[in-house]
């Protein structure tokens, strides 16, 4: 999980950093450009503004002739009658009010309310604009600084190495490569000079060939004796005796054990079981408690040390050769 997390983030930073960074991707903003968004921007304000005061004085000017209109009090005989005569006239009014000058100004009204409308939509699209021409401007200037052409300059390498990944990873998948030396990538090219040339003191004795880390522990079960020992060399490096009673499912056992002959942990390393292919109940269970015990973080089972490897598909391996006979990896 770990490994496909920071394959990822390193990914996106291959290809995002370079976006960020190389003049080549910059989009080239001048100081006029913002200034005449700025008046733009300004010009909208301004026209918003104006609209709105017209629709207010629109409508202060609709509440006062409404306030003249309303007839002041009257005595209440005499305003029935008044109204009882006046009546036809003043619903005749108000129909020629409407089909006339009222419905006109209730049309400007709503055509001012949609023009306020598409002024502020068009004042917010300018605000977005013009931030993005800022941040265009500043990423320009920065990019003439010192700090700009170098950040330029590891954007091109970043730029090279995520094409080199592409076309590698592309011919591995078609040729069907596996890896090796022929296909290697330029960060492990890289530790490999320098920990074979350079001389980096390292302690390269305990180390498999080609110097990975991630070395597997074989149990080949035969006997009562513990050979123990590196790959590629001839001889086991130590002997151990087998804990009494022929079990070995004891951890304190093998953590000693290992640390004693080659300075090494089992905690986390590949544990590879060599057993023969029909074990006593006792040789599982001492099989299972070892696997938990040392907190392996996998496991194969083979009939013996060789074909366990193999079975594996590992290059190198740290080999405990337990029985009368020797086996090697």
């Amino acid at each position: 999980m770990g490994v496909t997390v920071v394959a990822t983030l390193s990914g996106f930073g291959a290809v995002n950093f370079p976006f960020q960074s190389m003049h080549s991707f910059l989009r080239p903003v001048t100081q006029q450009q913002v200034a005449d968004v700025e008046q733009r921007l300004l010009r909208t304000m301004r026209l918003i503004a104006s609209k709105k005061r017209q629709e207010l004085l629109q409508k202060q000017e609709d509440l006062r002739l409404a306030a003249a209109k309303r007839p002041a009090a009257e005595p209440w005989l005499s305003g029935r009658v008044f109204e009882f005569v006046k009546g036809p006239w003043a619903a005749m009014e108000a129909l020629a009010a409407a089909v006339g000058g009222g419905g006109t100004a209730a049309l400007e009204r709503r055509q001012l309310e949609m023009e306020i409308q598409a002024l502020e939509g068009f004042s917010r699209e300018l605000f977005v604009e013009l931030d993005e021409l800022i941040q265009a401007r500043l990423r320009e200037l920065k990019a003439q600084t010192l700090l700009g052409q170098v950040m330029n300059v590891l954007g091109r390498c970043c730029s090279a190495i995520c094409i080199y990944k592409i076309l590698m990873s592309s011919i591995n998948l078609l040729l069907r490569r596996g890896g090796g030396a022929e296909a290697e990538d330029p960060s492990t090219r890289m530790l490999h000079i320098l920990l074979d040339q350079l001389g980096v003191p390292l302690p390269m004795d305990r180390w498999p060939d080609g110097g990975s880390t991630h070395t597997a522990i074989i149990v080949d079960c035969g006997s009562h004796l513990f050979k123990v020992g590196l790959s590629g060399q001839d001889l086991p490096q130590a002997e151990v005796p087998a804990p009494s009673g022929g079990g070995f499912g004891d951890a304190a056992f093998w953590q000693r054990m290992l640390q004693d002959s080659l300075g090494v942990s089992a905690e986390g390393r590949q544990l590879i079981l060599a057993v023969p292919f029909t074990p006593s109940r006792r040789a599982r269970e001492d099989l299972c408690d070892l696997a938990f015990t040392l907190k392996a973080s996998s496991v194969f089972v083979g009939s013996t040390a060789f074909f366990a490897v193999l079975g594996s598909g590992l290059s190198t391996a740290l080999v405990l050769d337990v029985g009368a006979a020797r086996a090697y990896a």
